[in-house]
């Protein structure tokens, strides 16, 4: 069948039109698979950091609970001996520029502590864990040694090698923030984002709000 002029014309334009509906769609579709798979990388990348993040926390965590358990098995500190177990606790704070303080508690409460007064503690939760045994991570707080927000890692001491033995004492170390709010800084999540860190009872020690930060209670 022979079109006439108009009829072709039409044809045409309806063919154009349609095949530019197509690209268009099939354009849009393209795009949203790409925007999809980016997307989709974006979150596996920020999950991971975030996941990385926190396994640098908790090596380092780690490792401070090494120390101070290392440090409560030291002779001089069995010893309960304050004078002759502070000059040796000194160097330790020194070594570590993360410890901002090292201290000995007795049973009843009292500790010593480098570079501070003595002072009660007692009513810590710290303290109250290592004398029932536990090493332990204190939720933040603001340290009466160094007037910053620091973690206090606390542990038993023994005068035997054994966990049946109960404590004589506890130690513990003050430990500055910096290395949390440094890794918490480096993880983003896009350009207006950022990461925060929350303590044992989900409020935020770390965020990038100051208001929205929990204040530290002093030790």
């Amino acid at each position: 069948m022979k079109l006439s002029y108009p009829q072709r014309n039409l044809l045409r334009r309806l063919l154009i039109g349609g095949t530019a509906v197509f690209v268009s769609i099939a354009a849009y579709s393209s795009y949203q698979a790409v925007r999809n798979l980016t997307l989709e990388s974006l979150k596996k990348n920020a999950l991971l950091e975030v996941q990385q993040g926190a396994n640098s926390i908790d090596n380092w965590l780690l490792n401070l609970k090494v120390h101070v358990q290392t440090l409560a098995n030291l002779p001089v500190v069995r010893s309960m001996n304050w004078e002759a177990a502070a000059p040796y606790l000194e160097t330790e704070v020194l070594r570590f520029a993360d410890v901002s303080g090292i201290a000995i508690a007795g049973r009843d409460g009292w500790r010593n502590v480098t570079g501070g007064k003595r002072a009660y503690v007692g009513d810590r939760s710290f303290f109250k864990k290592a004398m029932a045994g536990q090493t332990n991570v204190s939720d933040p707080l603001i340290s009466r040694v160094a007037g910053l927000p620091s973690i206090v890692v606390g542990t038993p001491i023994r005068q035997e090698f054994s966990i049946a033995v109960a404590p004589v004492g506890e130690l513990h170390t003050v430990v500055k923030l910096n290395r949390i709010t440094q890794v918490v800084n480096q993880l983003k999540y896009g350009d207006n984002s950022y990461a925060f860190a929350l303590n044992s009872k989900g409020e935020a020690i770390v965020h990038p709000q100051t208001l929205l930060s929990t204040p530290e209670q002093t030790t």
